[in-house]
């Protein structure tokens, strides 16, 4: 998810490598700028709205994963790295959201974990959906640098949606908001 999602369900049970696996490395770099930009929420007003019935095709958990390993070698010979991450929405058939994201990172002996929780009311118009976070949290654990943890305020964010087939005729979810679009996101049965 972008905008206030972009800042970061656990691993699927299967864990999907796809070509565009290397494009967690800079979501991450910019989730890690971004968690430490972002205010506390601090009693800020909880965005208000009557969720809407979303159409069922929208109805389920979808979940992303990707995964990705290469090695840094330094003068010496050692070599580490590992990237990865997931996202996840739920969507229910009464108007409500849940948003996960989940992204690590290893780089030379740095790991850095960074989550981002999101809760609140889906509204739907055709191809188009806000979603309106009545409650976000986000952490970030890292042993080479602050790590920490809080709630946040994410403002209401509208997004395109659609839902295509995949080669095995399984559904697929696709989600685009203001800085580019995320999926497939699979179907969790």
């Amino acid at each position: 998810m972008r905008n206030g999602y972009t800042v970061l369900t656990s691993y699927a049970s299967r864990c999907v490598h796809r070509r565009r696996a290397l494009r967690w490395m800079a979501p991450l770099i910019i989730c890690v700028s971004v968690l430490a930009s972002c205010s506390a929420a601090d009693g800020a007003p909880t965005p208000t709205g009557t969720p809407a019935t979303p159409p069922s095709a929208l109805v389920g958990k979808w979940r992303l994963t990707a995964a990705a390993s290469g090695s840094v070698c330094d003068q010496l010979g050692h070599c580490t790295g590992t990237d990865g991450g997931s996202e996840s929405y739920v969507f229910t058939a009464d108007g409500q959201f849940e948003f996960t994201q989940y992204l690590e990172t290893n780089l030379l002996g740095c790991r850095i974990v960074a989550t981002l929780y999101a809760k609140g009311t889906l509204t739907v118009s055709g191809g188009s959906m806000t979603l309106a976070p009545s409650y976000a949290h986000q952490s970030k654990q890292a042993n080479c640098e602050s790590s920490f943890e809080r709630d946040v305020a994410i403002d209401p964010t509208p997004y395109t949606w659609w839902t295509a087939k995949d080669d095995a005729g399984r559904p697929q979810l696709f989600i685009k908001g203001g800085s580019g679009t995320d999926g497939p996101f699979d179907l969790v049965p």
